[in-house]
């Protein structure tokens, strides 16, 4: 979750986040290709990337290559929906 930190600086705030950010086409190759070296090495026992294209952002061939878009995701805040 660590990358869902770096784009949604709240994240302590989020209690739950509804869809995917959206990353253009050469972001989410990149990001890919990292989570597949990360596995192999790490993770032999599982598929190579297999986390981030189950749970990672994502991508859209219309958005510039390495822009991240928020809009088809929305964020539920621990404040909006008390426990």
């Amino acid at each position: 979750m660590l990358l869902y930190q770096l784009v949604l600086p709240d994240w302590d705030q989020i209690r739950t986040l509804n869809g995917h950010p959206t990353a253009g086409s050469e972001l989410w190759v990149y990001v890919c290709k990292k989570f597949m070296e990360h596995d192999r090495t790490c993770h032999a026992e599982f598929i190579p990337g297999g986390a981030w294209i189950n749970t990672g952002f994502s991508c859209d061939r219309d958005l510039p290559p390495w822009e991240i878009s928020f809009g088809g995701c929305w964020a539920v805040l621990f404040a909006d929906n008390p426990e």
